[in-house]
């Protein structure tokens, strides 16, 4: 069989890539639509950050640090080059606002800010994480969230308002969450079945969506009134969701509704993104083309607001800022953007100005202006922008997929094929020299089982057990395989099935 393979050490680059990265964690059918995946590029409120692959997955952070947002401790107050964060390697998703959390390849769960020292533990089996300007939430592998830091407007959804700051508190009646969406009042919980749940208060503004009718809740109820949902992001201007069918709806102070309102400009939306405490929301299309609206007035969109008549100004609608785009990072002062050149964009302004998200460029304020390209070959200890496309539509300079040679002792990991007999790529397997044992299981998005063997070089061919075919779309395996002279070893990842 002539099968389409990565490479082995594209495969280690590109796998974590494409699922575990800032902006939206996908490839288990949420945080984004079509072709998007996320880059290893994320922003905060003040400051950068970057997984580096070709670095033992390092986290790399940069910016202002008055927070210890870069757990480089208070005495630092910021860089203007990419710093490793102590004790941050391994990692494969992180989320920052003015606190910062992070998931390591082992599901262990970390965050930093709350001791002005650098990164703890307080969790373990993690699968998401959302970090907000007052608390994290992670959700596990068993779909419950936990929450540390404030919780002195309900946020946690535990029954109370007391706050921890140390350990996480477990909400209630939450045991199929797959995202979480966190800002100052609220948490956003988005369930398996693509149904939104939200808790908190609306103390300043429709944050829960709930409608004006309840004004705190101290336990999750349903938002009702919505398409199904692949995607959440909140700031302090209140809540956007991104729904299968590509559309966006909004709630909060952007647009004074209490409940759910579609963005009428947007359609075929993507990937959408957003940070609190910021107040920029931006998405991106199928077409690549960019957006950004809310809170224009310190520069992050990208473009020249109107004069200010009022204060607080008003929030601002959609605005087309760019083509080509494919990833977008919303921050609280600044936002980032890259092109399907791989090329990396800045816009606004560095807060507190202690140290710069502008790397190569002059830290000056440009709040007036479009993005400006940030040249990463200038800057020293920049980290490498990965970005994998395996699916049609995606960046125009994809990385080539090639065939690998199997050398002895070893086991590929492909994870795209087409069974559509055109004798191609039909059927999916691990190829493998030196393998005595193997067993392999897929599952769908749901985590419901489809197939499993214990056959050496046995094939899936995109069926499930009672011979339906499955539909196209991204699946998952658990494979456990051992060489004669070595113990078993694990490996988790993703298929992509193409028909």
């Amino acid at each position: 069989m002539n099968f389409i393979k990565l490479n082995i050490l594209t495969v280690f680059l590109f796998l974590s890539a494409y699922i575990f990265t800032q902006n939206s964690m996908v490839g288990d059918g949420f945080g984004g639509r079509l072709w998007y995946q996320p880059t290893n590029y994320g922003v905060g409120s003040y400051s950068a950050y970057s997984i580096c692959y070709d670095d033992n997955s390092q986290l790399y952070a940069w910016g202002d640090n008055a927070m210890n947002q870069l757990g480089l401790g208070l005495s630092i107050v910021g860089t203007t080059l990419p710093t490793a964060i102590p004790t941050m390697n391994n990692v494969k998703y992180f989320s920052a606002g003015y606190l910062v959390g992070a998931i390591k390849n082992d599901s262990s769960g970390w965050v930093w800010e709350f001791t002005g020292t650098g990164p703890i533990q307080v969790i373990t089996n993690a699968n998401f994480v959302d970090a907000s300007s007052a608390g994290i939430s992670f959700v596990k592998n068993d779909g419950t969230v936990w929450s540390i830091g404030d919780n002195s407007e309900g946020q946690y959804g535990d029954g109370n308002m007391i706050s921890n700051y140390s350990t996480v508190t477990q909400m209630s009646n939450i045991t199929n969450a797959v995202r979480v969406a966190c800002n100052s009042e609220a948490t956003i919980i988005l369930l398996s079945d693509s149904t939104l749940m939200a808790v908190g208060s609306n103390s300043t503004g429709g944050y829960l969506g709930l409608g004006n009718s309840i004004n705190q809740t101290l336990v999750p109820l349903p938002i009702n009134g919505l398409p199904p949902i692949v995607d959440i992001k909140s700031n302090k201007l209140g809540t956007i969701a991104l729904a299968a069918n590509g559309n966006v709806y909004e709630w909060g102070t952007n647009n004074s509704s209490y409940a759910p309102v579609q963005v009428a400009s947007l359609n075929n939306i993507v990937a959408i993104s957003a940070c609190d405490d910021g107040g920029v929301f931006m998405a991106i299309n199928s077409a690549k083309n960019c957006y950004s609206w809310g809170d224009c007035f310190t520069g992050p969109c990208g473009f020249i607001p109107p004069p200010i008549i009022t204060f607080p100004p008003p929030p601002i609608s959609p605005q087309l800022i760019a083509n080509n785009v494919i990833d977008i990072m919303a921050g609280e002062n600044f936002s980032y953007f890259v092109k399907s050149d791989f090329s990396l964009w800045a816009a606004g302004r560095n807060g507190l100005n202690s140290g710069s998200i502008w790397l190569n460029l002059p830290d000056t304020i440009v709040s007036d202006t479009a993005f400006l390209q940030i040249d990463l070959n200038l800057v020293p200890s920049a980290c490498p922008l990965v970005y994998d496309s395996v699916t049609n539509g995606g960046p125009t300079n994809p990385p080539i997929l090639i065939d690998s040679v199997v050398v002895p002792g070893s086991i590929n990991f492909p994870n795209v094929y087409s069974p559509n007999n055109d004798k191609q790529n039909d059927e999916f397997y691990f190829p493998n020299n030196g393998v005595t044992d193997i067993n392999w299981k897929v599952y769908n998005r749901w985590g419901i089982l489809i197939f499993e063997t214990n056959q050496l070089n046995q094939s899936w061919d995109g069926r499930t057990t009672v011979g339906v075919e499955c539909y196209e779309g991204t699946y998952y395996y658990v494979l456990n395989y051992k060489f004669a002279t070595k113990d078993w070893e694990r490996k988790k990842g993703f298929i992509i099935l193409l028909r």
